[in-house]
């Protein structure tokens, strides 16, 4: 072990980034732990060693404190409290869920997550927060569309709505709701719709145009409009 006070090169006691450069053995002010420090114009650069030169950089002792609060590149405020049992690597926790824990009186699990109702996630007013029992129904809430199956709602079978009689379950495997029955049952529909339309359609009746009082289809079998009886419309050009 070296002593107190002896001065080496770099290159000696394995500084390769500094092989020229000469470094004193001392003692660190705080830990009382060895260590050695580079030689800035006969002085060591620095009496303390990295463990505890880090302390006074932290907290309130750091140039760049504010207040133990920040923004996250997600657009959320973060508090710094260490000794939170949910505090990432850095002592930092989302203020949502602080605030969250302080109106239940309790400490959330992981598996519980906080709303923002505006979806503005640095709007941490009381009013804008929601308890969420898990990630199920937080997808809910961000959801765009609302006729989606909801977490635990039952998916029952109906019947088709054409008429086959087929039976479905209401909700497809994507929670999307289902009208009609696979295979083209929905055009089916369509096309009764259209068949009863025109059924009633041609039901309609009026009088020849060239005064014989003879009752004529309005339509003829292609869906064209009549105005006279077969035959009839050279009388009008007569009179």
């Amino acid at each position: 072990m070296p002593e107190l006070g002896e001065i080496k090169y770099g290159r000696e006691i394995g500084k390769l980034s500094s092989p020229s450069n000469q470094f004193i053995w001392v003692k660190c002010l705080d830990c009382g732990n060895p260590k050695w420090a580079k030689l800035l114009h006969g002085k060591p650069e620095s009496n303390r060693c990295m463990e505890c030169s880090g302390k006074l950089r932290r907290g309130s002792l750091n140039g760049n404190w504010k207040g133990g609060r920040y923004i996250s590149s997600h657009g959320y405020v973060k508090l710094l409290i260490p000794e939170h049992p949910h505090a990432d690597s850095k002592g930092y926790v989302y203020e949502h869920r602080i605030l969250m824990e302080k109106k239940e009186g309790r400490i959330l699990s992981s598996d519980e997550l906080v709303h923002h109702k505006n979806e503005n996630g640095m709007d941490n007013t009381e009013g804008n927060l929601k308890l969420e029992d898990g990630i199920a129904w937080h997808k809910v809430d961000h959801r765009g569309r609302k006729d989606l199956r909801i977490p635990n709602e039952p998916n029952p079978l109906i019947e088709c709505p054409c008429g086959c009689g087929n039976k479905f379950l209401k909700y497809d495997n994507h929670n999307r709701p289902r009208k009609y029955y696979k295979g083209g049952h929905a055009i089916r529909v369509k096309y009764v719709k259209i068949k009863e339309y025109k059924k009633e359609k041609f039901k309609e009746v009026i009088s020849c145009a060239c005064g014989c009082g003879i009752l004529i289809n309005k339509y003829d079998k292609y869906g064209r409009i009549r105005k006279f009886i077969s035959g009839h419309n050279g009388r009008l050009q007569n009179k």
